[in-house]
């Protein structure tokens, strides 16, 4: 039973199901290298990740699930920026406003 908990934590935590922020020295992708080289769009990865974790912590049942999968289909668009600054600071800036907008009370 612990080795199931322990495997699917891991592959959770691989598949960076609960945030988009990622260790620079494991950057792989273009998008992450870019994001590790660039001041401007290293804020804004911290200033979203800040944002999606407040907004996911008031999200319960379907709705979390909901952003959890919105936020893997957000990181995999990001990611098709490749290491292209201005596509990235624009997927940033479009996400923050949305996670922003999902935050607000109705």
């Amino acid at each position: 039973m612990k080795r199931t908990i322990l495997t699917a934590l891991v592959v959770i935590i691989s598949t960076g199901a609960f945030s988009q922020r990622f260790n620079c020295n494991y950057a792989r992708l273009p998008a992450e290298v870019a994001i590790c080289n660039s001041d401007k769009l290293s804020a804004l990865d911290r200033r979203l990740n800040a944002l999606y974790y407040q907004v996911r912590e008031e999200a319960l049942g379907e709705a979390r699930l909901a952003l959890e999968a919105e936020q893997q289909a957000w990181l995999r668009e990001r990611n098709e920026c490749g290491a292209d600054e201005d596509c990235l600071r624009r997927a940033y800036e479009v996400r923050i406003a949305n996670l922003s907008s999902e935050g607000e009370p109705d």
